[in-house]
């Protein structure tokens, strides 16, 4: 170009691989003559890789110039990033401790090239981010391992406690932790799946006894079998959850179930004792199989749950007594009112020797118990046995009488031997019988 004057140049400059070209980038700027002209590009690496940096120069006069030079790139810095990727694999793996030992020795190595070039600066920025966070999650596992260690042996059957609060809380404890730190609480979950079910089991036999219960109250005995089998058959599926109170409320569910079972079979029992009581042909058979039924409702353990049999035992025992009237031998078997009288006056004159006895034995003990004294202590009247007056009911005037106003049970053979009037009265209905004679007693104390 002659001297002065200016001309437009395009320079273009990209970086080549073996896999092809990248940033490639035209400008456009006057040039005249002399120089020589700076020509730079600034571009961000994204790996260490060797690549050729190629420049194309031209202009609408003159030759194309083309020139290229290599470039070596540092690896430090691949490096560096690598060695941040190992330790961030330690602190995945909750190996914390090691993470930030880790951490440490790169942010050491870091800190010469962080204070000329900025990517060095940026990568030393998020060491120290991520070793912070290393250090906190150190301290949050060591607080859930120890935690964890002391719940460990709540799934323990000696122990016999099935809470899942405290396992609860240590996982909560545990939830800002990195996924990889699940290996270490893997212990940890599985007892609390065991103390779940236990528990759960455990709380279901104690609603089936509870719901037996309120059946018993309604006296609904086959259905609270029912549920008694049911909730210790739950048990018997986990035997370690049986245990502690569980254990002793299983036992006194046992006897609750024998308990119900025998309340049903006896509720059978009676209702076929009634169906033979009703069915029996004379009225005493009736109120022994009667008196069998009410006497066994009032022993069981809730009598109101046999308030219909009782009603209906009652019932036949009623009628059973209205239809109950006294044979002709029974009234037969009746003594006479001879023998009666004898035997009262029998046990009249035997209570007065007994009287004296204690009457002649009370002076005694008063005479030895009294003190000496010059003047005679008056002694009082000795106790007289009552007298007992009987009158005697003439037995031939009063069979008269009666004979003249009822008839006889039964007409004596003409062969027999006759009877006594007495014996003949004796035969009367029961209800004829003649009263005992009365005593008339009388003693020194009663005339006072």
């Amino acid at each position: 170009m002659p001297e002065g004057q200016a001309s437009e140049v395009a320079e273009t400059i990209y970086r080549e691989y073996p896999d092809g070209i990248r940033d490639s980038r035209t400008t456009t700027a006057k040039r005249t003559n002399g120089g020589p002209y700076t020509f730079a590009h600034r571009l961000a690496l994204e790996t260490s890789d060797t690549f050729m940096a190629r420049s194309v120069i031209s202009a609408p006069t003159g030759n194309v110039i083309d020139d290229s030079i290599p470039v070596p790139v540092a690896k430090e810095f691949e490096l560096a990033v690598l060695k941040l990727a190992g330790a961030d694999s330690l602190a995945g793996a909750c190996d914390f401790k090691a993470a930030i030992e880790a951490y440490g020795k790169l942010e050491d190595s870091l800190a010469e090239p962080a204070g000329e070039k900025p990517q060095y600066r940026d990568l030393l920025d998020t060491i120290k981010k991520r070793q912070a966070a290393a250090a906190q999650h150190s301290i949050e596992l060591d607080r859930t391992t120890e935690a964890a260690a002391s719940a460990i042996n709540d799934a323990a059957v000696e122990r016999c406690r099935y809470d899942l609060k405290r396992l609860d809380g240590i996982l909560d404890m545990a939830r800002p932790l990195p996924a990889g730190c699940d290996s270490r609480l893997f212990a940890l979950r599985r007892h609390r799946r065991i103390i779940a079910r236990r528990l759960a089991d455990q709380q279901a036999f104690a609603a089936r006894r509870a719901q037996a219960a309120a059946r018993r109250r309604s006296c609904a005995f086959a259905t609270a079998a029912e549920e008694l089998s049911t909730g210790l058959a739950i048990l018997d599926g986990d035997p370690p959850a049986r245990c502690g109170p569980t254990a002793a409320s299983a036992r006194a569910a046992e006897s609750e179930l024998v308990a119900v079972q025998s309340e049903e079979l006896w509720k059978a029992a009676l209702a076929t004792e009634l169906v033979k009581a009703e069915a029996a042909p004379t009225p005493p058979e009736k109120l022994q199989l009667l008196s069998s039924v009410l006497a066994r409702i009032g022993t069981m353990p809730a009598p109101d749950c046999f308030s219909s049999q009782r009603d209906q035992a009652e019932k036949l025992a009623r009628q059973a007594g209205s239809d109950l009237v006294a044979s002709e031998a029974a009234v037969a078997k009746l003594p006479a009112d001879t023998e009666v009288s004898a035997a009262v006056l029998q046990v009249s004159a035997q209570r007065r020797k007994l009287m004296a006895e204690e009457t002649s034995l009370q002076n005694k003990k008063a005479a030895e118990q009294a003190p000496a004294a010059s003047a005679p202590i008056a002694q009082p009247p000795a106790l007289v046995p009552p007298k007992i007056e009987t009158r005697p009911a003439p037995a031939a005037a009063t069979a008269a009488k009666t004979s003249q106003t009822q008839a006889p049970l039964a007409a004596a053979p003409k062969s027999a031997a006759p009877k006594s009037q007495a014996a003949a009265a004796a035969k009367k209905s029961p209800l004829q019988a003649k009263p005992i004679p009365k005593a008339k007693l009388s003693t020194p104390e009663a005339t006072r």
